[in-house]
């Protein structure tokens, strides 16, 4: 399979089915990559968190943060109560572009970033003309 990698990050097709064990379209044409293509497609994504997040750019510089790999999704548990059911549930919340993990040796811990990652708001919310959604939570991007 011959995917064009600089395309795919410009064109991202999001699919969304509402089952949070479906992957988003993106990290199924990941999962067909070779390890080079894999490799072009995490610097194309690094490529855009550094134009969008400059800071955390150099925080991954600066420490010498291991890439692990790409997430498609994350999924966890609220401690604090934020509505109905809310603690009765686990989120899962798949990511609308290739979302790099990372390992920071120095600091004993692992993050995730991507050029759109928010967390209770999106960048929906900072489209002008777009009315702000505040019942946006968790992760998203």
């Amino acid at each position: 399979m011959n995917i064009d990698t600089d395309q795919l990050l410009e064109g991202i097709q999001i699919e969304h089915s509402g089952d949070p064990n479906d992957f988003p379209l993106w990290y199924k044409q990941f999962s067909e990559l070779d390890e080079k293509k894999r490799k072009k497609f995490a610097e194309l994504a690094l490529k855009r968190v550094k134009a969008a997040k400059p800071e955390a750019y150099e925080f991954i510089q600066k420490f010498r943060c291991e890439l692990v790999g790409i997430s498609p999704n994350i999924s966890y548990a609220l401690i604090k109560d934020e509505g109905p059911d809310s603690l009765s549930v686990t989120w899962v919340h798949g990511f609308s572009m290739p979302t790099l993990l990372y390992w920071c040796k120095q600091g004993g811990f692992g993050f995730f970033v991507n050029a759109n990652l928010d967390y209770n708001d999106t960048v929906l919310n900072r489209v002008e003309g777009n009315k702000v959604d505040p019942t946006i939570k968790g992760f998203t991007g």
